[in-house]
């Protein structure tokens, strides 16, 4: 690791970034489920990653597992869908280059997401929502808070936690048809 060009030490950097940033936020589109008012979805979600950097003497190889407890709660929020839900990840992170072998695990850092459909996503009742049939644009909004309380070690070269705040904003939109 001592002879890398700074190409390959800048690769390897945001290869962990990304790495890093996927156990923050694993956001996809049943995230934006439709339910009812009062509802909670539990869900319990498990990413696999591998990357590997081809190096001149020896490869760098990053494998990662992120399994999280997602809790989701919907309300109504000025008549549209509203949605907090709080992941708690736990993490398992392995990285070799040659010989040299580093490994972590353990609770990642936490995260609190508010989600807000802006058009198309209305706050329904159980019995409004088992005769509502969407059909046409939609669009939601949220906002990812994760907290640096994972598990982290400054001197260890791989951790579960991030040891830092992310802020994270999306902005979703779908056409549903049929």
């Amino acid at each position: 690791m001592r002879n890398q060009t700074p190409m390959r030490r800048l690769f390897f950097t945001l290869l962990i970034a990304m790495i890093d940033l996927g156990q923050a936020s694993a956001s996809d589109a049943r995230s934006y489920v439709l339910l009812p008012t009062g509802s909670v979805l539990t869900e319990l979600r498990h990413v696999d990653g591998h990357a590997k950097l081809p190096g001149g003497k020896s490869d760098v190889t990053l494998e990662s597992g992120v399994t999280t407890l997602k809790n989701t709660y919907y309300f109504d929020l000025l008549g549209n869908l509203a949605a907090l839900q709080l992941n708690l990840p736990y993490a398992s992170v392995n990285r070799s280059a040659g010989p040299s072998y580093v490994s972590d695990q353990g609770l990642g850092d936490p995260s609190l997401l508010l989600g807000w459909g802006l058009w198309g996503m209305p706050a329904l009742s159980k019995s409004e929502f088992s005769q509502h049939r969407p059909e046409g644009f939609s669009s939601a909004i949220s906002l990812q808070l994760t907290a640096p309380w994972g598990e982290y070690e400054p001197n260890k070269q791989v951790n579960a936690g991030g040891n830092r705040q992310v802020q994270r904003y999306e902005l979703q939109t779908a056409w549903r048809s049929g």
